[in-house]
C-alpha cells in the first residue's frame, strides 16, 4: 500500500457549458425546469442511466424537484452518515453530552485525598474527543487536561487499579460486513468501543536509516507498551520507492509495517488502527495520570468476572464532547469511527443497548417523522456508511436532510457538513458562488460515489439533493455530482 494524499477531482463545470448535442432535447424558449436539466446531466455523464439515482427535494414544502430513479435502493457509503448524526442530533439534541469519567470512592476527609486506597474505575460512554479533532486539538492536550483535573482535587497516590468500564456498548467492535478492509489496520476501519483516544489508531512515523538498504526508522503516536512492531521496511535511493503500508494480527496488536522509505524523505506519518481501543485508551490516561504526577500502583484491568463498577463512587475528572461537536467530524472529515460511536450512543440512549444492531433500529425510529421513504428505503446497518449492505434512495436521504432542516438543529447539523474547501470538500466547488451555499457530505467505496446535502440556490432558495452512484466510474459520477451542484446553485439566475 502506498500513502498518498487524495487525489484531486474535477471542479464543477456551469450548466451553460453543458449543451447537448444537436436533436438531443427539444427547443425551448426558456430555461430547462430543474427536473429537466437534472435530466440532461445524467443523460450527458457517460455514466449508465441505470447505475445512477438523483433526487432534488424543496425543504419548506417536500415537494420533488427533480427525481431519476429517485427511489432506487443504492449503496450510500459515507452518504450514511447523514442518517446517522441527523437522528442522534434530532433525538438527543446538539448539546447532548458524550462522557468519559474517572471514579473512585471519596475521601473520608479532605486530608485523606491524596491517596486513594482501591482502584481507579475509567468509564466509557463512547466519547470520542481524546484525539486530534476533539474539542482540546490534541490527543496528548486532551488526556493531560482529564489527568490534572484529578490532580486538582489532591490525588497523588492509587494504591489499586486502573479499572476500564465499557458496559455502554455491547456486541462485536467490527462489523462483519466492512469487507473492503482486510487486515491492513485502516484508520477508517477502527474497532469501535466505550472507551476510545486517538481515534483507535496509533500514528506511526517512518523515516529512512543511514543509507540505501538499511531498515527505516520507526516511532508511535502516542507512546505505547501494547504495541508490538515488526519493521519490514527498507531505505530506498528514489522517490519512485517510496510508501508504505501495514499489517495487523487478528489476533493481538502485532503491527507489520512493510514498504520503502527514500533516503531524502524527512520522515511520513500514517495512522493504524489497533486491537481493543478500550484497553489502549486506558494506559493512555494512566500514562496522563503519571505525567500529573498521580501514582497509581496497580495494574490497568478489565473488571474480573462477575465484578461490577461499586456504588457511590465520586467523579475525579470528566471529559465532555457534545454530539454536535462529534457530528460535525463524522461529516466534515468523514471519520468513520466518530459516526459509528454516534450510533451507538443513540442506540444506548433509545433503545437501551449501543450496538450496531439497535444503533441501525434507533435511526430510522429517530427519523420516523421525515416521511414513508425513510421506513421502506433507509436500511442501515452501521453509522458510517463502510458497509455494503446499507441501502437507501437518493430521496430517502432527501427526506432526512428536509426534516433536519425544519428541525430545531438546523443550525448545528447543516453547520457541520463540508462545505467548498473546508473537510472532504476541500478540493471542490472552486469559486465565490459557490462559497456559503454548499453544504454537503460526500461518499466513496470502491465503485460508489454519492454526494449529499443543502444548496443555497442563487434565487435565495434552498433545496436538498443527493446523488448517487453504484458500480460506477468514481471520477464520472463525481463530475456529475458537481454539476448537478452548479445546477442547483445558479437555479433562478
Amino acid at each position: 500500500m502506498r500513502w498518498t494524499s487524495p487525489r484531486r477531482l474535477p471542479a464543477a463545470v456551469a450548466l451553460a457549458v453543458l449543451c447537448a448535442p444537436a436533436g438531443a432535447r427539444p427547443a425551448a424558449a426558456g430555461p430547462l425546469s430543474l427536473d429537466a436539466a437534472v435530466a440532461h446531466l445524467v443523460a450527458s455523464s457517460k455514466l449508465p442511466a441505470d447505475r445512477i439515482a438523483v433526487a432534488v427535494v424543496d425543504p419548506a414544502t417536500g415537494a420533488v424537484l427533480a427525481s431519476h430513479r429517485a427511489r432506487a435502493s443504492m449503496t450510500p457509503a459515507s452518504c450514511q452518515k447523514l442518517a446517522t448524526t441527523g437522528a442522534a442530533m434530532a433525538a438527543l439534541g446538539p448539546d447532548f453530552p458524550i462522557r468519559t469519567r474517572l471514579l473512585a470512592a471519596p475521601p473520608a476527609s479532605a486530608a485523606a485525598a491524596a491517596v486513594i486506597p482501591g482502584d481507579l474505575w475509567l468509564e466509557g460512554s463512547g466519547d470520542p474527543g481524546f484525539s486530534e479533532h476533539g474539542p482540546e486539538g490534541g490527543t496528548l492536550a486532551a488526556l493531560d487536561a482529564f489527568a490534572a483535573a484529578a490532580a486538582a482535587r489532591g490525588v497523588r497516590t492509587v494504591r489499586g487499579d486502573l479499572v476500564l468500564d465499557t458496559a455502554a456498548f455491547s456486541g462485536p467492535r467490527v462489523h462483519d460486513s466492512w469487507t473492503d478492509v482486510g487486515p491492513s489496520a485502516k484508520w477508517y476501519a477502527a474497532e469501535v468501543d466505550a472507551l476510545t483516544v486517538n481515534d483507535g489508531c496509533v500514528d506511526v512515523t517512518v523515516e529512512p536509516g543511514a543509507g540505501v538498504g538499511d531498515a527505516g526508522r520507526l516511532s508511535l503516536f502516542p507512546e505505547t507498551s501494547l504495541v508490538e512492531l515488526v519493521n519490514r521496511v527498507t531505505t530506498v535511493g528514489t522517490r519512485a520507492g517510496h510508501g508504505f503500508g501495514f499489517r495487523l494480527s487478528p489476533e493481538r496488536n502485532l503491527l507489520e509495517v512493510n514498504g520503502g522509505v527514500w533516503t531524502k524523505s524527512s520522515g511520513a506519518t500514517a495512522p493504524a488502527s489497533l486491537r481493543d481501543p478500550a484497553l489502549f485508551a486506558a494506559e493512555q490516561v494512566g500514562r496522563a495520570l503519571a505525567r500529573a504526577g498521580i501514582r497509581v500502583e496497580g495494574v490497568v484491568r478489565r473488571p474480573a468476572a462477575g465484578e461490577t463498577r461499586p456504588g457511590g463512587l465520586a467523579v475525579l475528572a470528566e471529559h465532555r464532547t457534545t454530539l454536535a461537536e462529534a457530528a460535525a467530524v463524522a461529516n466534515t472529515r468523514s471519520q468513520n469511527l466518530w459516526a459509528e460511536l454516534l450510533l451507538r450512543v443513540l442506540g444506548r440512549e433509545t433503545r437501551g443497548e449501543g450496538s450496531f444492531v439497535e444503533g441501525a433500529k434507533a435511526v430510522r425510529g429517530a427519523l420516523q417523522g421525515a416521511g414513508a421513504e425513510i421506513a421502506e428505503d433507509l436500511r442501515p446497518v452501521d453509522g458510517s456508511g463502510l458497509s455494503r449492505e446499507n441501502r437507501a434512495s437518493a430521496l430517502s436521504l432527501c427526506r432526512v436532510l428536509a426534516h433536519l432542516h425544519g428541525d430545531r438543529t438546523r443550525d448545528a447539523f447543516f453547520g457541520g457538513l463540508a462545505r467548498p474547501g473546508v473537510g472532504t470538500l476541500d478540493d471542490r466547488f472552486p469559486g465565490t458562488r459557490f462559497r456559503d451555499r454548499v453544504f454537503a457530505k460526500t461518499g466513496t467505496l470502491r465503485g460508489v460515489s454519492g454526494l449529499a446535502g443543502l444548496v443555497l440556490g442563487e434565487d435565495g432558495r434552498a433545496r436538498v439533493f443527493a446523488v448517487l452512484g453504484e458500480r460506477v466510474d468514481v471520477g464520472l459520477c463525481r463530475r456529475l455530482q458537481d454539476r448537478v451542484v452548479d445546477a442547483l446553485v445558479g437555479t433562478g439566475r
